[in-house]
């Protein structure tokens, strides 16, 4: 996902880092929902007497053991480098092979409700968390899969082709601008993302994908009534590379 972005997967140095996380997170109110673990990308790496095997996770390919384990670390990126900073909690890690994965799990104090310190703890690869991605303040993206006959109804000249990332959230999300009529953005009414024309508002087309970038179908918005048809468009949409 933060590839998309042509991001990284946040991983805190130091606690003056996780600290900076923290008050950055609870700017946004985000402690108060279902986000009080994070990811980060930390995994964990044996060498093994019977030799490798390998699992994919949600996050990075690990090795998982199936016998005796001769020795084992937490590493970080492609390298595989050891992290310099890794605060674990009371007693963690303590999952061993069942738990490759490291999640930061936050805390919140119950009467000032203000996020606190928190801390590490090994996690299963395959639960479902949130995670923190550091991206670029502006990226270009290109829109592919706008149709150049007259039967469809997202035409090339009449949307948009290129979009770039806005400074701003918009409806707690990142939002695109295209260069000449049209957004890409999310809409809490419909609960997807919608291309919109940007003078008028009026919706196009949404996409029940997790993030509009990448190839996915796109659902044709009725202009009179606003709801969402059964028509269908797959659109991709990529960055460009500077």
């Amino acid at each position: 996902m933060c590839g998309h972005f042509s991001g990284k997967m946040l991983l805190p140095q130091s606690q003056e880092d996780f600290n900076s996380l923290i008050q950055k997170l609870d700017e946004f109110d985000i402690l108060e929902s279902t986000c009080r673990r994070l990811w980060v990308p930390v995994v964990q790496d044996y060498n093994e007497e019977t030799g490798e095997t390998r699992s994919q996770n949600t996050i990075f390919t690990i090795k998982h053991i199936h016998l005796r384990c001769m020795m084992a670390r937490w590493v970080t990126g492609k390298n595989k480098e050891a992290p310099r900073y890794l605060p674990w909690g009371r007693g963690q890690p303590n999952g061993r092979h069942l738990q490759q994965c490291v999640a930061a799990v936050l805390n919140i104090d119950s009467k000032s409700r203000m996020a606190k310190v928190g801390y590490y703890n090994d996690d299963n690869c395959e639960d479902t968390r949130c995670f923190v991605c550091n991206v670029p303040e502006t990226m270009t993206y290109k829109l592919r899969g706008l149709a150049t006959g007259d039967g469809a109804p997202l035409k090339s000249g009449n949307v948009d082709a290129s979009f770039y990332t806005e400074d701003n959230l918009v409806n707690g999300k990142h939002s695109f601008l295209g260069f000449n009529k049209n957004r890409i953005l999310w809409s809490p009414d419909l609960q997807m993302w919608t291309l919109v024309v940007t003078e008028t508002k009026t919706d196009l087309a949404a996409t029940e994908a997790i993030s509009p970038l990448g190839l996915h179908v796109w659902n044709i918005i009725d202009p009179a009534s606003g709801s969402v048809t059964d028509n269908k468009q797959i659109l991709k949409i990529t960055k460009v590379l500077p």
